[in-house]
């Protein structure tokens, strides 16, 4: 769907440009027809060609681009989070969520309240619902303390004022597969100058987060 949205904007951009170049080689097709109507056709497909590899490759470093791509499905970026383990106690995390035409990659990197890593994740199938807000996806989990590896589900629904606002914070459970149950999480996404802190920073966010909204978060 968004790969076919960039399609229709740099169909768009290249319709206008091709009126523009026909135009400056009018006098030239009338006179040499064949060759005109050849040269139209090998402008047209390049220009179409490279537009599109320039606006794939414009969008994987312009936020602006991807979200107007995106719409209310784009959540690239660090989001924090914090999930109420079978303890009753807080742990604390974060997500690299990474998108592009081909999917939505998450990696979790997890931490016990002491601030010692926990563990890792990264996502395996993900689906994201624009019309009801919702994502889900199946993930694999890498923590230091098991010998395996262990699967399991997770799904948010996206905290927003519309359908067409982008969410900057989730609410949901995951579920590993050796357990069964639902872990409470919520998670917020890092603004442009959190992004690039460090584990202890970010984890920092994140703990402030959760005594911010600790009476809801706690709240059976």
């Amino acid at each position: 769907m968004e790969y076919e949205k960039l399609r229709t904007i740099v169909f768009t951009i290249t319709t206008a440009m091709l009126f523009f170049i026909w135009g400056l080689l009018s006098d030239f097709i009338k006179s040499n027809l064949f060759w005109g109507i050849s040269l139209s056709g090998i402008i047209s497909l390049g220009a179409y060609r490279f537009i599109l590899k320039l606006a794939e490759m414009i969008m994987i470093k312009c936020k602006f681009i991807k979200k107007l791509v995106f719409g209310n499905k784009y959540l690239e970026g660090i989001w924090v989070g914090v999930y109420i383990a079978e303890d009753d106690n807080p742990r604390f995390y974060y997500e690299c969520f990474e998108q592009d035409f081909s999917g939505l990659i998450i990696r979790g990197t997890c931490f016990n309240e002491d601030g010692t890593y926990k563990g890792s994740w990264i996502s395996d199938n993900v689906y994201i619902n624009e019309k009801t807000g919702t994502i889900t996806y199946t993930y694999v989990t890498d923590m230091i303390n098991n010998t395996g590896k262990n699967q399991g589900l997770a799904a948010f629904n996206f905290q927003r004022k519309s359908k067409k606002s982008i969410t900057d914070k989730m609410i949901g459970f995951s579920s590993d597969i050796f357990s069964g149950k639902k872990i409470k999480s919520f998670e917020w996404k890092l603004n442009d100058k959190e992004s690039p802190m460090g584990d202890s920073a970010i984890i920092n966010v994140a703990k402030k987060y959760y005594q911010d909204n600790k009476s809801v978060i706690t709240k059976n």
